[in-house]
């Protein structure tokens, strides 16, 4: 167990059971193994994921300061000047055509527009280096002064509205720049982290959100769908200015994912770049290995839904730009068998790096959830490097459900509708489960079953009922829908129990 382990009753807790094979299934003994997948970090998220909240702060914004009219615009600064891990180096400056000074200030936002659904009270900011920093918005300062070491520091009175909290770098010197920014949250231990330090980077509430999952799956913390990575030098550092999205598209550092799991006790499920080289994989893999602790199992995907060739999902148009080279004309077009070449290729340099710890690594074929086929023909060209057979657990309202929605409708004629629609959903998953048994069969070992997302899908698509599928999310009944889906999976796949981790959709936020 982590040493900065979070405590829910202020003692020492026994780690969660470890997921174990149980007659072809990856279980948990003795009870029902729930995960979760993390959304991404951004700023206008209502998660509150860091203690320190500038780790989920907007990349800069360049603004244009007008010295003459002491006007300043949004935008229009000019490019943004970095260094390797995100501070500012230099501000521009430059004469406009009527005579007039403009100056560049950088911005950054926080907790935007997400009502007041961010912590009131005292935030504790602290940076290095000469310059003037500007606060607004939500936040006011109320005191500010100089550390033993140089540190300058700002206390900041926060009263939360939608705009949330706007800093500025109105002034820098270019020998002594601004950088290593903090914003403490309320209640946080406001002390920098690092691999291996004592005090969690995490805010004690999202950990305590967390803690009864014994998965966390980070796809989205990853940015799978969406990632440029093909070298280790591309992932971002852990001590990178902001952990957000933005144009730097390569997720959160792999170190917080390992201590997130660490903290909570968790199994890790990681999500393969498509693009990246196996070097990246071995380096991931090595770390993983090195710092996951000891009892915990890791689950290990390529990409995200190569099936899905909707906006967004890169990997499926990559898959198909690869398929399109000459090199790749042997496979002649298919695409299961280029997924299958690339998902053992990375399978098999994280089973080397695993080696002589086999029972911590879980080889996860993702296929679609209407159809088994695909995580089917997946398979049949993996040689048989792989554990388990995965797929979602969402249950889906049909066309014919959605013709009798309207601006009328309740949040309980949804949550009906859900409850109707869940015997296809675990009808789905039973055909997944017999792509595990018939392999689990062909290979002579257990093959499992396991679910890599799950729940209502609830996107109304902007249609008149969209906000009863928001209302459904919070509705009391949806304890009911997660139960039945639940048992409906045990009964449809002829478990006891089942390893499903569940996403929170957006309707349910």
């Amino acid at each position: 167990m982590s040493p900065n382990r979070f405590k829910l009753s202020g003692g020492r807790q026994p780690a969660k059971p470890s997921l174990e094979f149980l007659e072809g299934r990856l279980v948990p003994a003795g009870m029902p193994g729930i995960g979760m997948n993390v959304e991404s970090v951004v700023d206008w998220s209502s998660a509150w994921t860091f203690a320190d909240a500038f780790k989920t702060s907007r990349p800069w914004i360049s603004h244009a300061y007008n010295t003459v009219t002491s006007s300043e615009s949004w935008e229009g600064g000019g490019p943004v000047h970095v260094d390797a891990k995100g501070w500012p180096t230099a501000l521009n400056q430059w004469t406009n055509t009527q005579g007039q000074l403009i100056q560049q200030r950088l911005g950054t936002l926080m907790f935007r527009d997400i009502g007041t659904r961010y912590p009131a009270g005292t935030y504790r900011a602290e940076w290095k280096g000469t310059g003037t920093l500007e606060w607004g918005f939500a936040a006011t300062v109320s005191a500010t002064g100089t550390l033993a070491d140089g540190t300058r520091f700002a206390n900041l009175q926060v009263v939360p509205n939608p705009d949330g909290i706007h800093l500025s770098i109105s002034s820098m010197s270019a020998s002594d720049p601004i950088r290593d920014i903090h914003v403490w949250m309320p209640g946080t231990a406001n002390q920098a982290w690092a691999p291996g330090s004592t005090a969690s980077p995490f805010h004690p509430k999202f950990l305590e959100r967390l803690d009864p999952f014994d998965t966390i799956r980070f796809m989205d913390w990853a940015e799978t769908n969406s990632t440029d990575i093909v070298s280790w030098s591309d992932r971002r550092p852990y001590d990178y200015a902001t952990q957000q999205s933005g144009d730097f598209r390569n997720g959160v550092a792999p170190e917080y994912m390992v201590e997130l799991c660490n903290e909570v006790d968790a199994n890790a499920w990681v999500n393969m770049p498509h693009m990246a080289d196996d070097d990246f994989v071995r380096r991931y893999a090595t770390l993983v290995r090195d710092t996951l602790e000891p009892g915990r199992k890791v689950f290990v995907e390529w990409s995200n839904e190569t099936w899905n060739g909707g906006y967004g999902f890169e990997g499926f148009q990559w898959v198909t730009e690869q398929l399109a080279r000459p090199e790749n004309a042997s496979l002649q077009g298919d695409r299961w068998a280029f997924v299958a070449r690339e998902t053992k290729r990375d399978f098999d340099i994280w089973s080397d790096v695993f080696a002589g710890q086999a029972d911590r690594l879980v080889r996860v074929v993702a296929g679609q959830q209407a159809n088994s086929w695909i995580a089917d023909q997946i398979a049949s060209h993996m040689d048989g490097h792989f554990d388990a057979i995965s797929c979602s657990a969402y249950i889906h309202l049909d066309e014919q459900s959605r013709g009798q929605m309207g601006a009328g409708t309740t949040s309980n004629q949804v949550i009906d509708a859900l409850l109707a629609a869940i015997p296809t959903a675990t009808g789905w998953v039973a055909d997944h489960r017999r792509v595990a048994n018939d392999w689990s069969a062909r290979m002579g070992r257990p093959i499992g079953l396991v679910a890599y997302e799950g729940g209502p899908q609830l996107d109304g698509q902007g249609q008149a009922y969209q906000n009863a599928f928001f209302q459904a999310g919070s509705n009391p009944r949806m304890r009911e829908v997660y139960a039945n889906l639940l048992a409906g999976d045990r009964k449809s796949t002829r478990l006891n129990s089942s390893h499903i981790p569940l996403s929170r959709m957006p309707s349910s936020a």
